[in-house]
């Protein structure tokens, strides 16, 4: 075969598998099922719930609170925005005392991201939520992790939420959110 047909192979396929193994969603891979993620929760029961009470810290914290994400261990985005405008003020921190040790263990047991939405979404439908998001797919804006609302016995919400189950007595949950299957049943 000619060199270039090998190159040009190699180059196709090396991208390709790649994806499948990292769990890109490219090829119809499915979310992890709710017994693998609630056995990530048992094990790591105390991080997610101190991580947890740690973000709605940030309430009293950041006034006009938006949003609040968490895609490394040791930086934390804060969005903010100020009464009557449509742009949002973002700042970074470091997570503070104990809870970085918690939320670098969450990494370390597979947790992607970290998200809440603040108190400035006060609209009754807007998410309510602080989500840990275990797995996502990149072609398909499809994700799914463990999801606990912010208001005690409340149920949580996230964005394009498909699929929420108990995995625990006291308000966590697991959760899906897939947009094409949301926007297909609205």
């Amino acid at each position: 075969m000619n060199r270039y047909i090998k190159l040009l192979i190699a180059v196709l396929c090396i991208p390709l598998t790649a994806c499948c193994f990292s769990g890109c969603g490219l090829f119809g891979q499915k979310p992890p099922g709710e017994d693998k993620i609630k056995a990530v929760f048992t094990e790591n029961e105390d991080a997610f719930r101190a991580s947890a009470k740690y973000l709605l810290s940030f309430e009293d914290k950041f006034s006009n609170l938006e949003n609040v994400y968490i895609t490394k261990p040791d930086e934390i985005t804060v969005y903010t925005r100020q009464p009557g405008t449509v742009y949002l003020d973002d700042q970074t921190v470091k997570p503070e005392g104990n809870a970085a040790e918690h939320i670098s263990a969450l990494f370390n047991a597979g947790c992607k991201s970290i998200g809440m939405s603040g108190s400035a979404n006060t609209n009754s439908n807007s998410p309510n939520s602080i989500y840990f998001r275990m797995w996502s797919a990149t072609v398909r804006d499809t994700d799914c992790g463990i999801a606990v609302s912010k208001d005690e016995g409340g149920t949580p919400k996230t964005e394009f939420m498909t699929r929420l189950s108990p995995i625990s007595d006291d308000g966590w949950y697991y959760y899906i959110s897939d947009y094409e299957d949301w926007r297909e049943a609205q």
